[in-house]
């Protein structure tokens, strides 16, 4: 749209004029007539944007809740798997498994330890 200088200058308006090389221009910047219902398009993109935002914070969201479901899930089929149901205690697979890594502590370091085993 081209709008002759006085009709701008007859609405609110900033100017200023800009020098490039040798020509000399001058800027007028004017709002639009038709408002901000005018700019559908940017309305539309800027609200496809916050939507899409949204669901990517939302999927993250749920990404990590289910880590988090999943990591105390592991723990405690870790718990499960190395004490016994009844006394909560070692059972005798952990029990093994700990002997032994003292058996190979106390050979490198000559730490004597003892054991006390009850077999109930």
């Amino acid at each position: 749209v081209k709008l002759v200088k006085s009709e701008v200058q007859a609405t609110p308006h900033w100017s200023t004029s800009l020098i490039v090389g040798d020509a000399r221009w001058e800027l007028f910047v004017a709002p639009s007539a038709g408002g901000l219902i005018s700019h559908y398009r940017a309305w539309l993109l800027s609200i496809l944007i916050v939507l899409l935002f949204a669901a990517v914070l939302a999927y993250m969201w749920a990404s990590l809740r289910h880590a988090l479901r999943l990591e105390a899930a592991n723990r405690k089929v870790l718990q499960l798997a190395q004490t016994d149901t009844l006394t909560t205690l070692a059972n005798r697979r952990a029990f093994m498994k700990r002997l032994k890594l003292a058996f190979s502590t106390s050979q490198r370091n000559a730490q004597p330890f003892a054991v006390l085993y009850l077999d109930v």
